[in-house]
């Protein structure tokens, strides 16, 4: 996500505000993603269990993340 922003910031000259702001940001989007993942990790305990919880996790965020 830093790669993201300091590309953006000098390929575009994109302005992203208060960098203490956005690294708060960047910080709390990672360990989010983070946690999502060693739960998708830890609870289930086959093959099939991951496919079907991680099938849940991204309908679930889809749906609250506004995609329909």
């Amino acid at each position: 996500m830093l790669i993201l922003i300091v590309g953006t910031t000098l390929l575009f000259q994109l302005q992203w505000g208060d960098p203490l702001a956005v690294l708060a940001l960047v910080l709390s989007a990672v360990f989010g993603a983070v946690g999502w993942g060693m739960l998708l990790t830890r609870l289930p305990k086959t093959p099939s269990q991951v496919s079907t919880i991680g099938s849940a996790m991204m309908l679930t965020f889809g749906v609250l993340g506004g995609t329909s």
